[in-house]
């Protein structure tokens, strides 16, 4: 009898417990607090903003006297000189041609100039680096590979202009007012002094456009540099990169390697925190295409974040409906390019993009202290043009049709927190660079 009073108590005191509780929801009216402003971090900048011109220039100046081809390499002041006058020249009376061939391109009259880039410049850009003409914007190309110029002779101050897509095989042909005599006094008189180049010969026709490639006559000297290094914090871009890094969660994987997570997207660190790769798969369903071209989309991206840490040139891109848009910047030191002999984005900037968003995003993690920098003691000397020619064509499985570029880069190693670099040469096919290698001597003679 007990047992079935305290049961009839029990049962009684639990319907009130639950008719309070159902009440209490009911009624229940959350506090909200206004977040001070305080209350938000700005994050610091991480390197520095740019300028477009600043990451966007050639690798080559060719300049041809009637009777020798000189050349200029990105180390040379002379053709960023020759560059910045030339953007700030007006094109003028610009015409376009389509269905051009290598005579169109190439057939030039008088002294002429050439200026080669590691990639070609979208038309977006071109139209924000160089003046020219209002009705120029309904004449574009899709990109622009090569700028040549031409100085005819004659009472025409004006230059000759070519503005040159092979990939479409048309181009923008008319007037710059850079002005002949500053053209033949300061740059075409100059040749003599200028390495001599000679042009790769190779097989072309209407179905196959192909740029020039210039390889120098003699032998190139250049010296090998050391820098320290100082690293970047992982925080910074956490803020950045994660849409809440509060959320972000740290794991240690093999292989020195950290990663970090929110569920969704993935941040790693590799080589012990040198290089930092960035996937968000959550963004990789299809989404409608951006208006903005990629190269400045990504371009304020990481002017954004002041996320220009030493000196980096926009080296590669690509657009596409089936697969990411994507965009390269690579790590240079004295004009020259770097490439890193271990690890996957310790020598460029890559970011790739889904309509808007960023899908993904790699870096070095590290900065080149340029207060800290050291000569070394070592020049090598490069081979000649010819005979490096000679040993491609012996010895790697590229048909000259097939090399997109040859020039001089360095080979970056690290060690700690010091970064050597050393000169040899490189070559580009298929979107991909390769070492040349042709001989290992050592340092008694000053080749790697």
């Amino acid at each position: 009898m007990i047992i079935e009073r305290l049961k009839s108590v029990l049962l009684a005191g639990l319907i009130l417990l639950s008719l309070w509780l159902t009440w209490e929801l009911w009624t229940y009216q959350p506090i909200y607090s206004t977040l001070d402003r305080e209350e938000y971090v700005e994050n610091e900048p991480i390197g520095d903003e740019r300028d477009l011109n600043d990451v966007i220039y050639p690798e080559k100046l060719i300049l041809n006297n009637g009777a020798t081809t000189g050349m200029m390499d990105g180390n040379d002041l002379r053709m960023h000189t020759f560059f910045d006058e030339l953007r700030d020249a007006d094109f003028e009376n610009l015409s376009a041609v389509s269905n051009i061939d290598e005579a169109d391109v190439y057939d030039l009259e008088g002294d002429w100039a050439e200026l080669t880039f590691p990639t070609a410049i979208p038309w977006e850009i071109a139209e924000v680096l160089f003046e020219h003409d209002d009705h120029a914007s309904a004449l574009h190309l899709d990109q622009v590979d090569r700028i040549l110029l031409s100085d005819p002779g004659g009472e025409n101050e004006e230059l000759q202009v070519r503005l040159v897509s092979f990939e479409e095989k048309r181009m923008l042909v008319g007037e710059s007012n850079f002005g002949t005599s500053v053209f033949e006094d300061d740059y075409i008189s100059q040749v003599p002094q200028l390495i001599e180049a000679f042009e790769v010969e190779r097989e072309t026709d209407e179905d196959n456009l192909l740029p020039a490639l210039y390889l120098p006559e003699e032998t190139v000297a250049h010296q090998e540099l050391s820098y320290s290094t100082t690293s970047l914090q992982s925080d910074s871009f956490m803020q950045i990169l994660f849409d809440d890094p509060s959320y972000v969660q740290q794991h240690a994987e093999q292989g020195n390697t950290l990663s970090y997570t929110d569920g969704s997207a993935m941040m790693r660190l590799r080589s012990g925190g040198d290089e930092l790769d960035f996937n968000n798969p959550g963004y990789t369903e299809i989404q409608g295409a951006s208006d903005m071209h990629i190269v400045p989309s990504t371009f304020d991206f990481i002017n954004a974040h002041g996320g220009w840490t030493d000196a980096f040139q926009l080296y590669d891109w690509s657009e596409s409906r089936s697969s990411p848009d994507e965009v390269e910047f690579r790590l240079m030191a004295e004009g020259l390019p770097v490439f890193a002999d271990t690890g996957r984005s310790m020598d460029v900037i890559q970011t790739a993009r889904e309509g808007s968003q960023i899908v993904h995003h790699a870096r070095p993690m590290f900065m080149l202290d340029e207060e800290e920098y050291v000569e070394a003691e070592n020049v090598v000397e490069l081979e000649n043009g010819r005979d490096l020619l000679t040993y491609v064509d012996a010895n790697m499985p590229f048909a000259r049709e097939e090399i997109d570029n040859i020039r001089v880069g360095y080979t970056m190693e690290k060690q700690d927190i010091l970064v050597s670099l050393t000169p040899h040469w490189y070559l580009q096919s298929g979107g991909r660079w390769y070492p040349v290698d042709m001989r290992d001597r050592g340092p008694e003679d000053g080749l790697e």
